[in-house]
């Protein structure tokens, strides 16, 4: 065994009693955005705001800000049952607070649904396949709540500088710094500028993210009545021209506003794999239970037949973290195996953005399945 943890440290004197499973359900009721969820395929979206869930809006799907925390619920239909997965995705730059308002209120929804969702925690640049297929397009801008969507005609629109990158169907397009040193030969960039848009191509850069630039250019066109002027540009074209930009009176504002420097310009979008998988990372399985009132984590062998119903495994399968709870264990890993999973990744020194994702028995098998091929 190693590191137990005291089981009354742990507040779990009453868990799993039918007291502690009736105030839960209660505090779920009272949250009125839980109510408006229809039981039917679909996909909802909320944003933390000040400690509560407010609506986003349909039309804003797949656009994210940076400096905030989101709860995405996703309904699918298999057969003749729904599948529910819920995702806590949190922005580079969100708070402890949103993320901490996140985690509490994705918890209490899988209690509104009597903890049949699968859970999945992630963050910006780290997303899981399975929170990407949601989306033909994601979009990532910088700010947060307090910036908003507000309605500006387009000819004062404050630029934006947008990294593209195409991750299977999923287009992605992350806003950067409007700085010099933010662009690279090896990627695809556009200057967005109200009506004049430049797809910047470095000269290392593929045609599969050249192809990539060229949809949002046309995306970002669409959606302002074909008002805008596109601009194809190779690296080394036109070079006042790009280099006046970043000298732009509406982006010197624009950087007062946001600090700017905080942030690495040269941040990158994972692939989906982390660079430990890529070496070829091991994969390593745990159970967790509880002995003597005390929360214990033992090594296990990395195989399927491991897994017992009666038990709670965390999965390292490379490029995501897995809290596996068999159908009649008693122990509640789905309200506390992020915290298991943060100490694990700390401990064995993983890649602390890996997604987490919280799964019952029988839940995400195909999923299950790939972590032992």
């Amino acid at each position: 065994m190693e590191n137990p943890i005291s089981f009354e440290d742990s507040n779990l004197a009453n868990l799993g009693s039918i007291y502690e499973k009736a105030l839960r359900m209660q505090r779920a009721e009272s949250e009125p955005e839980w109510k408006k969820i229809k039981k039917e395929p679909g996909i909802y979206i909320w944003r933390i705001e000040k400690f509560s869930l407010i609506p986003w809006p349909e039309e804003s799907y797949g656009t994210f800000y940076q400096g905030d925390t989101y709860i995405i619920l996703s309904i699918k239909k298999k057969d003749d049952s729904l599948i529910y997965t819920a995702h806590e995705w949190v922005g580079q730059d969100s708070s402890c607070d949103e993320s901490g308002t996140a985690a509490y209120k994705i918890v209490e929804l899988d209690d509104y649904f009597n903890r049949e969702i699968t859970l999945i925690y992630e963050e910006q640049g780290f997303e899981s396949l399975i929170f990407l297929s949601y989306f033909k397009n994601l979009n990532i801008l910088l700010g947060g709540i307090e910036t908003g969507f507000k309605k500006v005609p387009i000819e004062k629109y404050n630029p934006k500088l947008l990294h593209v990158c195409g991750i299977g169907k999923c287009i992605q397009t992350t806003e950067i710094p409007f700085e010099k040193d933010s662009i690279n030969d090896e990627d695809v960039f556009i200057f967005d500028m109200g009506l004049r848009i430049i797809n910047w191509r470095g000269s290392k850069s593929n045609n599969f993210e050249k192809f990539h630039g060229s949809s949002v250019c046309q995306k970002i066109k669409s959606d302002r009545n074909g008002k805008p002027i596109i601009e194809e540009v190779e690296e080394g074209e036109k070079q006042d021209e790009i280099d006046k930009l970043f000298l732009d009176e509406r982006i010197k504002k624009r950087n007062k506003k946001i600090n700017l420097k905080s942030r690495n310009p040269r941040f990158k979008m994972s692939l989906g794999l982390p660079k430990d998988m890529e070496k070829g990372c091991v994969k390593k399985m745990k159970e967790l239970f509880d002995v003597d009132e005390k929360l214990e984590i033992k090594d296990v062998e990395f195989n399927k037949d491991n897994l017992k119903s009666n038990g709670c495994f965390l999965i390292d399968r490379g490029d995501v973290l897995f809290i596996w709870v068999g159908k009649d264990s008693n122990f509640s890993g789905k309200r506390f195996g992020v915290a298991f999973a943060r100490k694990y990744q700390n401990e064995e020194k993983r890649n602390r953005h890996l997604p987490i994702i919280e799964v019952r028995e029988g839940q995400l098998q195909d999923e299950i399945d790939e972590c032992f091929k």
